[in-house]
């Protein structure tokens, strides 16, 4: 939690963060699994987040998660998707752009160094085996396994009442999506 609220100041300098007590519940519960993760202890669920809009759960989870967890277990490797390719590249150069400011560099510059043959806006990997990846729903992520899987806005809002989007958003978590965890007693899946 703590965390996040430095790190908002980072990405968003201009914006005064208005707290509110969603903001340490999640940062708890993210806190608390990969902790878990890192024990290698089995999960009890998964985790849906169901928030209205604006409630900076995306800068939560898919941005600044992303980037605290390196912080500890800068090993771990995620997969992070969206309904849109160009968002989920978005999601990815935040947390780029958080790991290589200079307020995470002079704090957690020491724990890994980001691969320079393995950082591009889809992907990057760190020193430690660590790894982010990028993916749209319906995009293909065959033959990649992550601690974590997740997905921020599966489908359009202007297309939550499509039968073919959600289908498809469906199709697409079970039969690719669903599977790619290394370890699918340990591992966690997300869905925002």
């Amino acid at each position: 939690y703590l965390f996040f609220k430095d790190a908002f100041k980072v990405l968003e300098p201009e914006t005064v963060l208005l707290d509110n007590w969603h903001i340490e519940y999640l940062c708890n519960i993210l806190q608390k699994e990969t902790e878990r993760i890192a024990r290698k202890e089995p999960k009890t669920s998964d985790i849906v987040i169901n928030i209205p809009p604006r409630s900076l759960k995306s800068k939560i989870v898919t941005i600044i998660w992303n980037a605290w967890i390196w912080t500890k277990y800068p090993y771990m490797k995620i997969i992070s998707s969206s309904y849109g390719y160009d968002l989920s590249i978005l999601h990815a150069l935040d947390t780029r752009r958080l790991i290589e400011s200079e307020w995470y560099q002079s704090l957690f510059g020491h724990m890994f160094k980001l691969e320079s043959d393995q950082n591009v806006k889809s992907r990057f990997q760190n020193d430690k085996k660590g790894e982010r990846r990028s993916t749209s729903v319906g995009g293909s992520i065959t033959g990649e396994g992550a601690d974590i899987a997740q997905v921020d806005d599966p489908t359009k809002v202007q297309e939550s009442n499509s039968k073919l989007s959600l289908d498809t958003a469906n199709e697409w978590w079970t039969k690719t999506m669903y599977s790619r965890l290394n370890d699918q007693e340990i591992g966690l899946r997300v869905v925002i």
